[in-house]
């Protein structure tokens, strides 16, 4: 209880002092006029709340494992956690949010191009838009490999989890969230669409590449038959 007491005002302290000291940061050269300062402050405020999720996911996976498993899912969360954002931010982001494609975006913002601190693009900083968008993609791998938990190695999740992000989840990103088939093409076919709580990008594509994940991999019998 004193744990959670502590880590609750230290996110409030956060955000108070984000608070008090954005408008004065800004002041300094930021572009603030397509930039409202309200949403920003909020904007950060909730990819924090979404950054915690990572290690809370292994922290309750590790939770159901054996005493002997928690250390390596602390180990496979973290390794996941810094893998895909390099790849979100290598070029994940560019697939999913850029471009006019129905199924994957392009190459605009490969390796970071065109976002930036200083300038907004709608209600919040690009810079930060991407930040947000990519604790997402951590989320969601991190969902993923519960399914393989004491299942398959730690350098095959980590190999999996870097193909899954650019051929699985940017592809369903742009296709839901970014004007692809699942937004816009299904509306134009008379059917709206519409995902604001991450119900189709997060939870239902973690969830089926769990599955599909779960069934081919060996089961831990087999694992500690074959040592």
């Amino acid at each position: 209880m004193k744990l959670f007491i502590k880590a609750v005002a230290g996110i409030v302290a956060l955000l108070s002092l984000t608070i008090f000291l954005l408008s004065e940061v800004s002041a300094a050269g930021f572009d603030t006029e397509t930039v409202d300062m309200t949403s920003s402050v909020f904007m950060f405020f909730c990819g924090m709340l979404v950054f915690m999720m990572a290690p809370a996911i292994a922290l309750f996976y590790g939770g159901m494992l054996r005493k002997q498993s928690m250390t390596s899912m602390m180990a496979q969360c973290l390794g996941v956690m810094a893998l895909v954002m390099f790849i979100w931010w290598a070029v994940g982001y560019s697939l999913a949010a850029s471009g006019d494609g129905q199924f994957i975006g392009g190459l605009d913002y490969i390796f970071g191009q065109g976002l930036s601190i200083t300038e907004g693009n709608g209600n919040i900083y690009t810079m930060q838009f991407f930040v947000f968008q990519g604790f997402f993609a951590i989320v969601t791998a991190c969902i993923v490999f519960g399914a393989t938990a004491e299942r398959i190695r730690y350098s095959a999740v980590i190999a999996f989890l870097a193909l899954w992000s650019i051929l699985v989840y940017a592809p369903m990103a742009h296709m839901v969230w970014f004007g692809g088939f699942l937004s816009d093409g299904i509306t134009q076919l008379g059917f709206p669409a519409q995902d604001f709580a991450g119900g189709t990008v997060v939870h239902m594509c973690s969830a089926i590449s769990g599955v599909c994940l779960l069934y081919t991999s060996p089961s831990p019998r087999d694992i500690s038959g074959s040592r």
